[in-house]
């Protein structure tokens, strides 16, 4: 969990403290956009090597390795003078993000008995709204008292806490047998459907998450009220993932899974539009719970079927529905920005609702004899 919220930290204090990045470099919505996705864009290239390198060296070993480069890119936010830096400093904070999610999902897969892999998989990724939450009270705590660049930069020591964490706590061996290798090419194809999900919903996704602040805030929120209102919203993310992992491990009938995960993401396309018309209060809160609860906390879900589909090569077939997870990442803040520059917000919000009903779609149709069939097959460790 600690090294999935370092993982995705730099993205958040971006998105938090992007008004305040925006002024200081003079970058437009569009290029803070191209920012955003630059950081996913890398991940598209590299997920599916991340996943066998993962399972070649082990959880521990890419643990340490991501948050070193974690650590790196914080760094380098918080000094950046140009966009150019900026972008490279976000670009390998991309690649050190791309190593955590096969590694936690191959740690987990090995560790738990699948009766408990749901809720593991909701806390494991409910750390991504934590993220959130520490970029929006960041900006109204630390961010007010030294500053963006300080605030961010100060954040890389906590790259040194999960690298002396994952070499003491995590096992670090990587044991991918021959067979399972051999097995992989098949298991994996049961995975396309989920990962074109994958990519509708993480454009949706990562396009709230870079502009949301800025939308509060064009509609006549402060900047800290702002980001006071993120961080809150984080807390409904955590929630809808937890619910969800609790669902996929009461539910014996895997298939409803994909049912499940479909649901989640037509919750996300109601918030989203919402969101559009979202000009009061009144509205601007259920439409706030349902982008976070739903549009939001699919993924825990979404990993956890990713591991039951993939099985006997969890880190393979993550690095696989990763690829698509980071396809969307990268286009996604590009295009909202694009369509919010050039329109309105209120299209770009309509716009993540559409990709929401593609993604719930996609799953919904995706085979019932191979999702009944995977989970059957799927290969666990028992002990807890």
């Amino acid at each position: 969990m600690l090294s999935m919220t370092l993982g995705v930290l730099p993205i958040f204090l971006l998105g938090a403290f992007s008004p305040d990045i925006q002024k200081a470099l003079g970058l437009s919505e569009v290029a803070i956009g191209a920012i955003f996705g630059g950081y996913f864009a890398v991940s598209v290239l590299l997920s599916f090597p991340a996943g066998q390198l993962g399972e070649r060296r082990g959880p521990a070993w890419t643990m340490s390795v991501a948050a070193v480069g974690v650590a790196l890119c914080l760094a380098g936010v918080g000094v950046a003078r140009t966009s150019v830096h900026l972008a490279l400093a976000v670009l390998v904070g991309g690649v050190a993000n791309t190593l955590t999610q096969p590694a936690g999902n191959l740690a987990l897969a090995r560790a738990l008995p699948r009766g408990r892999l749901g809720l593991a998989f909701a806390l494991k990724q409910s750390s991504i709204p934590v993220a959130s939450m520490i970029g929006g009270l960041a900006v109204p705590t630390v961010g007010v008292l030294f500053g963006w660049r300080w605030t961010i930069a100060l954040c890389a020591i906590l790259g040194v806490a999960v690298l002396v964490m994952a070499r003491t706590l995590v096992p670090g061996n990587g044991i991918t047998s021959r067979a399972a290798a051999e097995q992989a090419p098949c298991s994996l194809r049961r995975l396309v459907p989920l990962t074109a999900a994958g990519v509708c919903g993480a454009a949706a996704t990562t396009g709230m998450i870079a502009f949301f602040v800025d939308g509060a805030v064009r509609s006549g929120m402060s900047n800290s009220a702002a980001g006071i209102w993120f961080a809150a919203a984080g807390v409904v993310g955590i929630a809808g993932r937890l619910l969800a992992g609790w669902i996929a491990d009461s539910w014996r009938r895997r298939p409803s899974l994909a049912l499940c995960l479909a649901a989640y993401y037509v919750c996300g396309a109601a918030g989203f539009v919402l969101l559009a018309f979202a000009d009061s209060w009144l509205l601007r809160v259920p439409a706030t719970l349902l982008v976070f609860a739903g549009g939001w906390g699919w993924q825990g879900m979404f990993h956890h079927t990713t591991v039951l589909w993939s099985q006997p090569t969890p880190s393979r077939g993550t690095g696989m529905t990763q690829t698509g997870l980071s396809l969307g990442g990268s286009i996604g803040p590009v295009i909202f920005g694009a369509i919010a520059g050039a329109v309105s917000f209120r299209a770009a919000w309509i716009y993540t609702g559409a990709l929401m009903v593609a993604a719930a779609v996609l799953v919904a149709l995706s085979p019932r004899e191979q999702t009944a069939a995977q989970a059957e097959s799927a290969v666990l460790p028992s002990r807890a």
